[in-house]
């Protein structure tokens, strides 16, 4: 069977191309200089709204089922941080952040429920 080189360059290209958004969040997650907590869910939201498009694009259809296990698996990272307040604390005490992407992308009951729960966590610790 005839190697089809020009369809194997453009498979590799497209992957080349799905690199710097894992890149860009493994980059959040590793810091010499400061704690890098307050970054790990707007990095695994980011990477899952990259990975979700390109799994919906037809141009990259030979990924499909990488793609879409990738996802689930980022799905349940992002899931399993529900039971840890640290994330949301570590959110809310970044003054870059605060809490603009509980807002943002949590809805506004779970946000006002995250804000009690800081609150709780804050008084419990001043006992």
């Amino acid at each position: 069977m005839p190697v089809r080189w020009s369809s194997t360059y453009v498979m590799l290209n497209r992957v080349e191309k799905m690199k710097p958004h894992a890149d860009n969040v493994q980059q959040s997650f590793s810091s010499d200089k400061g704690s890098t907590l307050q970054l790990a869910l707007p990095a695994l939201k980011a990477l899952h709204k990259a990975w979700m498009s390109h799994s919906e694009s037809s141009k990259y259809e030979p990924f499909h089922t990488a793609l879409n296990a990738a996802v689930e698996k980022i799905c349940g990272y992002y899931e399993r941080t529900a039971d840890n307040d640290a994330y949301i604390m570590a959110m809310l005490l970044d003054p870059s952040q605060k809490d603009s992407h509980i807002k943002h992308f949590w809805g506004k009951e779970t946000h006002i429920d995250a804000l009690r729960e800081a609150e709780r966590m804050v008084s419990l610790s001043s006992c």
